[in-house]
């Protein structure tokens, strides 16, 4: 494989940028072009996480010398990278923590959707259309026929025969 152009059709403008830069090859130390061998190619190399070095034991003779300044030791984080980088194993265990984070929300997004009854987004928004449509239609009946919306509701109830407010 190569990143150089053999091609002998009309020459396109980077083939032409090539050519005018030709009097110029002579004085740089390596080519302008160059071709990739997959010998040149490495792979990337798979280290595993080394443990941490054990703690000297504590000896006799430390303790009848004077008392030191105590070490500060700054915890690592568990799942945090080591000194040598970031491992596989802490990627793909970063991945599993994602993937888990993200069916969990997909669980709540499935289990808010399908609810039917009960103090949900979607039923809240119907509820609140419907209380704007009657509260239009109640002003526009008060607006046609002159009687407001309490006596409205008073008539509607006469009529019915569900009460009798004469």
């Amino acid at each position: 494989m190569s990143l150089c152009s053999t091609t002998m059709q009309m020459p396109t403008t980077s083939q032409r940028a090539l050519q005018r830069l030709q009097p110029l090859a002579g004085k740089r130390s390596r080519p302008l072009c160059q071709p990739i061998r997959s010998a040149d190619l490495k792979r990337p190399e798979l280290k595993r996480p080394e443990p941490p070095p054990a703690p000297p034991a504590p000896s006799a003779q430390a303790s009848t010398e004077a008392p030191q300044k105590p070490m500060e030791i700054v915890p690592q984080a568990a799942t945090g990278p080591n000194k040598a980088g970031v491992t596989v194993e802490y990627q793909r265990e970063q991945a599993k923590r994602m993937n888990k984070y993200f069916q969990g929300t997909i669980l709540q997004r499935q289990i808010t959707d399908t609810t039917v009854f009960g103090w949900t987004p979607k039923n809240e928004i119907n509820n609140g259309r419907w209380v704007m449509f009657g509260w239009m239609v109640g002003l526009l009946t008060e607006y046609a026929t002159g009687v407001d919306f309490p006596h409205q509701l008073a008539l509607m109830a006469s009529y019915l025969g569900i009460a009798d407010f004469d």
